[in-house]
């Protein structure tokens, strides 16, 4: 009995299951698919699983020509090309078909692994149809509700009804829109036509039209704007915004519900003539987009120089200053830097300043020296009388061999010194900041 098991053994171990035709021949049919999986035995630990994943790799690319062959009478505007584009849809619908894969056969020989498998046809486009028809259904719904009220939902909404059937646009999508009363229409080329038209009926008002401003001195200045549908003239809500000046953005805003934005406008450091692009941000009113930011409106920058009124108190002791050093100084130091006019009246930037000197008792130091103290205050004011800037000094040294006058006059150097030192390097820093 052992001896007849050994022969049974010895005989199954020398049978080779014979290579089935269709390793070698391609199997075809009218209704279905068939897929070819191949793996190396040495080099994969899962040779099923692999193998089927290759089957399938295999079916997708004959549904990848199906699509494409169809896809070619379809006009779109996308920046998919069509091989892109099928391989994309093919991989997807194939997902949906998975369930209705069969794995029919399979074979391994000394150094591979063989799997067939195959997919009705029928089951797939009756499946695809499914789909198509329930993803129709649904970007119409979208469409609907895009076109209740405009705002920026009805961007988002439009975008969700391109993405519902953008899997099925290898063929044509013809509906009835509006659903009541409308006409007979391409589905697709509807939804890039409205997203085009909504996104060019955007139109925005400002005010003031132009900004006349003082460079070099901070602005309480704003822009305000009413984005609005041009086509009906109501205002548009939710729609997101940034600012170019020159090459840098300024400000972003989003309209109101009552299509208002409204802007700051920036400290301006130069004379020079700028403008303010107000522009579309598509990046944030669309997930993906092939349009270009929009500008909606240019808005002029008139810089000027600033009308200047100085008054001044300057006094040596109790004495006042006749030569007025310190407001000489002031005058020359906003002339050169903003090309200020000085005025009486009228001002836009008012300049208070207040030097004084005084001395101590006692006479002369230890080197023979008459010593004086002085005080300096500075203040700058807006047109509305409200401060913007100010600096001060205090018991500033001056000395003379000579006199308490001209030992009080030293001290009034050191502080106008001290103060144009101090404003050419506080005064834009703090204005900017």
């Amino acid at each position: 009995m052992k001896a007849f098991f050994s022969l049974i053994f010895f005989i199954l171990s020398c049978y080779k299951v014979p290579e089935p035709d269709w390793i070698k021949s391609t199997v075809s049919d009218n209704d279905h698919w068939y897929g070819y999986g191949v793996v190396e035995k040495k080099n994969i630990a899962n040779l099923t699983k692999e193998a089927r994943l290759r089957s399938i790799e295999d079916i997708a690319s004959q549904i990848s020509i199906d699509i494409s062959s169809n896809f070619k009478r379809v006009i779109i505007e996308d920046n998919f090309s069509i091989n892109e584009y099928t391989k994309n849809i093919s991989s997807f619908r194939l997902s949906e078909n998975i369930q209705s894969v069969e794995f029919i056969d399979s074979y391994r020989d000394k150094n591979n692994f063989y799997v067939l498998s195959r997919l009705n046809k029928n089951k797939y486009y009756e499946t695809i149809r499914e789909k198509r028809s329930i993803a129709v259904e649904t970007a119409l719904n979208y469409m609907e509700q895009a076109d209740k009220s405009f705002g920026f939902s009805t961007f988002e909404l439009l975008e969700k009804a391109e993405n519902e059937i953008y899997n099925f646009i290898d063929v044509s999508i013809p509906v009835i829109y509006p659903k009541d009363g409308g006409k007979l229409q391409q589905l697709y080329p509807l939804i890039k036509y409205k997203i085009s038209d909504y996104y060019n009926r955007i139109n925005v008002n400002f005010n003031p039209q132009k900004i006349d401003l003082i460079y070099g001195f901070p602005n309480d200045q704003s822009i305000e704007l009413l984005v609005f549908d041009y086509k009906s003239g109501l205002p548009i809500p939710g729609i997101p915004l940034y600012y170019l000046l020159g090459k840098d953005t300024i400000a972003t805003s989003i309209s109101s519900n009552i299509g208002k934005s409204i802007i700051k406008v920036p400290f301006m450091n130069d004379n020079f003539k700028q403008t303010i692009d107000v522009i579309i941000d598509h990046n944030k009113l669309f997930e993906s987009s092939n349009y270009n930011n929009k500008v909606l409106a240019t808005i002029p920058i008139l810089p000027r120089s600033p009308k200047i009124s100085v008054k001044s108190i300057e006094k040596n002791y109790s004495n006042p200053i006749i030569t007025e050093p310190i407001t000489q100084s002031i005058k020359l130091f906003f002339q050169k830097k903003y090309g200020a006019i000085f005025v009486q009246e009228n001002a836009d930037i008012h300049i208070n300043v207040n030097a004084s000197t005084f001395k101590l008792e006692g006479g002369k130091n230890e080197y023979g020296l008459f010593l004086a103290h002085g005080n300096l205050s500075l203040n700058i004011l807006n047109s509305k009388k409200q401060e913007i800037f100010s600096i001060s000094f205090n018991n500033e040294l001056g000395r003379s061999f000579s006199n308490y006058r001209l030992a009080g006059l030293d001290a009034i150097d050191s502080l106008n010194e001290k103060m144009i030192k101090n404003l050419k390097i506080k005064l834009n820093s703090y204005f900017v900041n």
